[in-house]
């Protein structure tokens, strides 16, 4: 399942609030056909994942490709060692120009409408071989000319603009946009795969002496929006302070309003500390505290994870085991050993 995914089905067995999906094997990674850019089809590997979006369907309320209440979803990969940013990631996969015409006409948010087709847009430009420097740079001119310093600034109109430009880059490039929904899922579930062989993947196992025979699993969920207004965000947060500090804080980390997950992780977008959650969204915090509490007693460890807030809701996209500096560290095992989480041989 990959770490990300095998986390995934933890979070939900636990009754933590994780969007729904679906998780392709390592062992599919293995079939030849996927590593040479085809789904097997002996294996009814298509029918599989349409019974998959089936159950999405079911689950959300949604339908997948339908222009007047869409499903959207991100596939991602994942490993036995986590490998982060060296493989391909894709969000807002079902979205064409008809679908966000429908969103806009459904929301009456032309802004969230048009900002979500034109990241959908980013992340297949991407793995296409264009640079996140030449979609930033549209946008960034496109802010100077309107006087503003953030993009949540700009109109619907301006970031329909925004996307369209986008697109018309990456025909340009000499790249087709893939229009038909399901034909974007299989393309971007076989670039999920095929990216675990890419250089950058390649190079930096070779650097962290992780096999080149595991694999990745892709895991496909239904997209949540931290963009789609001012009472929606995404972040990051450590059950304990990942750096020295003298005040320990149990909870600790940063998160965007009106943003998606790539934002913060990518660090392009100015965060607030995650105190302030405290003060803006009292309640939200208060089960961000009970869910460290929880997920620290099960995996005895400090966890990282990521989450996004969808209209005041809260949904947990991943936990592992967090990185720390090294006095982070001694703090962090001698406070485990003392509420009893870890002995002190463990410590």
């Amino acid at each position: 399942l990959g770490t990300k995914g095998m986390n995934l089905v933890k979070l939900k067995n636990f009754g933590m609030p994780v969007p729904p999906g679906f998780i392709i094997t390592t062992e599919a990674f293995r079939c030849r056909e996927i590593i040479d850019g085809y789904l097997p089809a002996k294996q009814n590997f298509k029918d599989q994942i349409l019974r998959q979006i089936s159950d999405i369907e079911k689950i959300s309320g949604k339908i997948f490709g339908d222009p007047v209440n869409p499903l959207l979803l991100s596939v991602r990969s994942g490993s036995a060692i986590s490998q982060p940013g060296m493989m391909d990631t894709f969000l807002d996969v079902g979205m064409n120009e008809e679908i966000a015409k429908g969103i806009e006409k459904r929301t009456g948010n032309a802004w969230f409408a048009w900002d979500s087709y034109r990241r959908f847009l980013q992340c297949y430009g991407m793995a296409s071989g264009l640079e996140r420097d030449d979609f930033d740079a549209i946008i960034s001119e496109l802010k100077r000319r309107a006087g503003v310093q953030f993009k949540r600034e700009l109109t619907g109109l301006q970031m329909r603009k925004v996307a369209m430009t986008y697109k018309s880059m990456i025909i340009e490039s000499g790249t087709d946009v893939i229009e038909d929904p399901f034909e974007q899922l299989y393309f971007t579930i076989k670039r999920v795969f095929s990216s675990w062989e890419g250089p950058k993947a390649r190079t930096y196992r070779k650097i962290m002496g992780i096999s080149n025979d595991w694999g990745t699993a892709a895991t496909i969920q239904e997209m949540v929006f931290g963009n789609v207004s001012e009472q929606s965000g995404t972040g990051v947060f450590f059950t304990h302070n990942p750096r020295w500090s003298e005040d320990s804080l149990r909870l600790w980390g940063d998160f965007t309003i009106g943003n998606q997950g790539e934002d913060v992780v990518a660090g392009i977008r100015v965060t607030k500390p995650m105190e302030e959650l405290a003060d803006e969204m009292p309640e939200l915090y208060k089960q961000f505290s009970d869910i460290a509490g929880s997920l620290e007693q099960h995996y005895r460890n400090m966890q990282d994870m990521e989450f996004t807030i969808e209209q005041g809701k809260l949904w947990l996209l991943q936990t592992r085991d967090g990185k720390r500096t090294a006095q982070a560290s001694v703090r962090i095992a001698v406070d485990m050993a003392d509420e009893g989480l870890i002995t002190r041989d463990e410590a």
